[in-house]
């Protein structure tokens, strides 16, 4: 049944309001609210959680949706897709697919995808991560009957400059409600770099099999810092197959050269320097 005019104004009407007030925005005052250490993001507009919903939904964003947050009948911001962010987020996804031993022949990325939740079973909180991955068909991977093969992610990347654990917490344990994610890995870099920080997550059956994230302290990113991911749960195989031929029983990267690459792209002088850390 085609949609009516109401239900078309329905739909557009909080769109709109969300970019009018990104369009108003005052950036100087925005990008300096959320360089503050702590913040938990800067008040957008008031909007109830259906409504933003629809803004979720939306292909007509003036700001991405995975950079806001709505919390008690307010949007945020709480994140810039700035280069910065970009390059990290893309780095962490070169690192793990050379990480896998196949590349990505077994373990897809689909970046930051929207996972429609509206044939889920059960309600689920509508999310965007700034990486996800999921095990290709082909291997034999478990997965949920109402998901699609490409939305079968194990696992979901956050990458935070502007937005710290005051926000990336709580999102994480948004994340647990959804069927099939193995581990959400949060990788906290502030715009000067003097905040270097992950946490890394693991889940079972939607339970995380650790402490809540606001009581798990952040590990510091230096030179010696590894990632260790089981390659069987990455791929969701179940007992009786085999890990495919080639593919790491255990999936390790460093993030330090990832944020040392970083540094090195945002520095000002012409002469090679060395990252300070």
């Amino acid at each position: 049944m085609a949609a009516t005019t109401e239900d078309t104004e329905a739909r557009v009407g909080p769109v709109d309001d969300v970019n009018r007030s990104i369009e108003a925005l005052d950036w100087s005052v925005l990008e300096a609210a959320l360089k503050v250490p702590g913040n938990a993001g800067y008040p957008l507009c008031s909007m109830t959680e259906a409504d933003f919903d629809v803004y979720i939904e939306s292909e007509n964003q003036d700001l991405k949706s995975r950079n806001l947050e709505w919390h008690h009948g307010v949007v945020y911001i709480v994140e810039l897709n700035d280069v910065m962010h970009c390059r990290l987020a893309i780095g962490i996804d070169e690192a793990i697919f050379e990480a896998t031993g196949t590349g990505c022949k077994h373990l897809r990325s689909c970046g930051s995808a929207y996972i429609d939740t509206t044939n889920a079973p059960i309600t689920l909180p509508k999310l965007e991560p700034d990486g996800c991955f999921y095990p290709t068909r082909s291997i034999g991977p478990i997965k949920p009957n109402w998901l699609s093969w490409c939305e079968n992610h194990t696992l979901k990347v956050e990458v935070g400059v502007h937005a710290n654990w005051v926000t990336l917490d709580p999102k994480t344990e948004r994340w647990c409600a959804f069927p099939g994610i193995r581990y959400v890995l949060c990788v906290h870099v502030s715009h000067d770099f003097a905040v270097r920080e992950y946490k890394l997550f693991s889940i079972t059956n939607n339970q995380l099999d650790g402490p809540a994230p606001h009581l798990t302290a952040p590990t510091p990113i230096h030179a010696h810092t590894r990632i260790e991911l089981d390659g069987r749960r990455l791929l969701a195989l179940p007992d009786d197959v085999p890990l495919p031929l080639g593919f790491n029983a255990s999936i390790v990267f460093e993030l330090n050269p990832i944020v040392q690459e970083v540094w090195c792209d945002y520095c000002d002088s012409d002469d090679p320097i060395p990252p300070p850390f």
